[in-house]
């Protein structure tokens, strides 16, 4: 509190700057735990995010005019975020979350995984993206249209099975 003292009314914002604390301190396991400390903050803000209940379903894509796929941007609900980890933090987090007595010991990759989260049913939920998809994803985020996503796939995949990759994504 020292540190990083309150500066909101509710003590629900109080642990915002708990990463930064926990990165910064003499810990011997700070970065793993200032990961933690992200991971449990981002599932509050993934909770709290306003809802949206539009989306793109399949039958939409399917009734999709083909000659509009290439210039179709998407727009992703509130509560989805992704994060970056060289640690195992989400599934050592599961494990003390369910008081498992098998948690996984920290173990740090020096390339990190892009974990998605998003919230369905009033639950937050992740999973871990290969590089194609985290690439995909954070183009599209950032205004990458469907043909401009084809194009960028191709380092990973062949041009025979671009779009439906894409589309999949």
């Amino acid at each position: 509190l020292k540190q990083f003292p309150s500066e909101h009314p509710s003590v629900r914002w109080l642990g915002r700057h708990m990463e930064s604390f926990l990165r910064q301190s003499d810990h011997d396991q700070a970065e793993f735990l200032s990961e933690v400390a992200c991971f449990e903050w981002a599932q509050g803000l993934c909770f709290d995010a306003a809802e949206d209940d539009s989306h793109f379903s399949l039958n939409d894509m399917a009734a999709l005019d083909p000659s509009l796929w290439p210039t179709v941007t998407l727009q992703f609900q509130p509560s989805m975020r992704w994060l970056d980890f060289h640690w195992n933090t989400p599934p050592y987090w599961v494990a003390i979350d369910q008081q498992q007595n098998n948690a996984p010991s920290p173990a740090r990759d020096n390339i990190p995984t892009r974990w998605l989260m998003w919230r369905h049913a009033l639950k937050p939920n992740w999973r871990s993206l290969d590089a194609a998809e985290a690439w995909a994803i954070d183009a599209a985020f950032n205004g990458a249209n469907f043909a401009a996503l084809c194009e960028g796939l191709l380092e990973w995949f062949g041009e025979d099975s671009i779009a439906i990759n894409a589309a999949g994504y």
